[in-house]
């Protein structure tokens, strides 16, 4: 028998033009992150254009791979002030047990789904969030609902 994946939500909200996803001002920004049930924490995101430039870098062929994991270690800088860790601790233990997990990343700021999440690194070892099996990285809007998961 089959365990439960295990599932986890991210969702983001820009602390300021909160009430407008499409609102943003390229500049660093503060969010607020809900995890789970009423948990909330502020993280800060270095918007530079430096950053923009690597986010077009790695998206051509050849890139380097100091790049890839440069913007994967931006990404967790970015949730090491929230409680990340712990649902990281999670991932790894699920994934440890063969257990699946579904990380659903929902967010009412639209510019953050333009970062590439799957690169996020994990603090054990540098690996990559999307290089983990039976992991599977979900982007919903806030009041879409997705579509129903299949066996």
């Amino acid at each position: 028998m089959q365990s439960e994946p295990l599932v986890l939500e991210l969702e983001f909200v820009r602390k300021s033009s909160s009430s407008d996803p499409y609102e943003f001002q390229f500049k660093p920004q503060d969010y607020i992150l809900r995890r789970g049930q009423g948990e909330y924490d502020e993280a800060h995101f270095p918007w530079t254009a430096e950053l923009l430039h690597s986010l077009a870098e790695i998206r051509l062929p050849g890139r380097s791979p100091a790049l890839v994991q440069q913007l994967g270690d931006t990404l967790r800088q970015f949730l090491s002030t929230t409680g990340w860790a712990t649902s990281e601790a999670l991932i790894l233990s699920a994934v440890e047990r063969q257990r699946s997990v579904v990380l659903t990343l929902r967010s009412a700021a639209a510019e953050l789904y333009a970062l590439p999440w799957e690169l996020m690194t994990l603090q054990k070892g540098g690996q990559h969030l999307g290089e983990l099996p039976s992991v599977l990285l979900r982007y919903e809007w806030p009041d879409v609902s997705a579509a129903p998961a299949r066996p």
